[in-house]
């Protein structure tokens, strides 16, 4: 999240930045400043007054102040208005039918008192990795963003996405946000590098992964969520009509790359779907000429992780087949 706290950190000189960081109960706002500090395995409650934590970014120690958020404590928040230099403000990206409760209590119960006037105002889109969440265009035309004058603003989208990875590359529990193009990471198993490029699976962003299938790619791992058994209509659309399309269309080395589908999430058992399933699902076996595997495996515990590596370096593009 280091990122996108820049987004305030910018504005300032060499100093204390003191903070305040709102939102409605539940939203996210104490698990967002343990992972300020890099503590991610701590189980929250409710914040009742408020929770404080010096965070160094850069050259700046930002002091953040998280406020509990039930309505009862609210009324409260300005009592402690009179030195803060920027705003935090956290919404649950989930859930659609507070969102307008909380554009009430931030431009109608907090920007309106003058020792905000100017402050710059960074919002936290919080829990992107809910299937319904808001996108980051929704959240600010929800909140009214636009319309608000006098502030500068920033919308960051925020989960914990990007899991399966992170654990691949022996990262666990870090803080992660969603993929906005890609992340690239150098990958080692057993004495093969490789280099892995993560890309983010919004719908816009489908649409351009064909411009960095270059003449070097040497396989593709396509990541499915066996436990959302809703959404493998869309996870088959977007590989036959994305991946398979380009590579009808013979773009870089796409056409005798290998397919890997990560089938993650298994321990949602009993409800993600089995490989058969999975095969059935994707149409896969309607895929012609193309090499194809499709391992089980939990990006949680790192089952199946190491096995899905070893298929794709034994039939990775670029290497003779016995």
């Amino acid at each position: 999240m280091g990122a996108s706290i820049s987004a305030i950190g910018n504005i300032f000189a060499d100093e204390e930045v003191m903070v305040n960081m709102l939102g409605l109960d539940s939203t996210g706002k104490t698990t967002i400043l343990n992972r300020f500090k890099g503590r991610s395995d701590i189980v929250t409650v409710p914040t009742i007054g408020f929770n404080m934590e010096i965070v160094p970014h850069q050259r700046l120690n930002f002091c953040i102040r998280d406020f509990g958020g039930v309505e009862k404590i609210r009324p409260l928040w300005h009592c402690y208005f009179g030195s803060t230099k920027a705003l935090i403000f956290v919404v649950d990206c989930g859930d659609h039918e507070r969102i307008e409760e909380a554009r009430k209590e931030l431009r109608e119960h907090v920007l309106v008192y003058e020792n905000l006037e100017g402050v710059p105002v960074l919002v936290y889109a919080n829990k992107q990795d809910l299937p319904k969440a808001m996108a980051k265009d929704e959240v600010i035309d929800r909140l009214g963003m636009r319309e608000l004058k006098g502030h500068r603003w920033h919308v960051q989208p925020a989960c914990a996405a990007t899991a399966l990875l992170n654990r691949i590359i022996g990262r666990e529990n870090v803080p992660a946000e969603p993929t906005f193009l890609y992340h690239r990471k150098l990958v080692r198993y057993i004495d093969i590098p490789f280099v892995v490029y993560d890309f983010g699976g919004r719908g816009r962003l489908r649409s351009v992964w064909h411009s960095f299938f270059t003449s070097t790619a040497q396989g593709i791992i396509l990541v499915v969520d066996s436990s959302d058994r809703e959404r493998m209509t869309e996870g088959k659309d977007m590989l036959h009509d994305n991946l398979l399309d380009v590579r009808r269309r013979e773009i870089g080395n796409i056409k005798r790359c290998p397919l890997l589908v990560f089938a993650n999430k298994q321990d949602y058992l009993p409800k993600a779907l089995s490989s058969d399933e999975v095969v059935e699902k994707l149409g896969l076996r309607d895929i012609q000429g193309m090499c194809w595997h499709v391992q089980p495996c939990s990006a949680i515990t790192g089952d199946g992780l190491s096995e899905g590596l070893e298929w794709l370096a034994r039939n990775r593009a670029g290497i003779p087949q016995l």
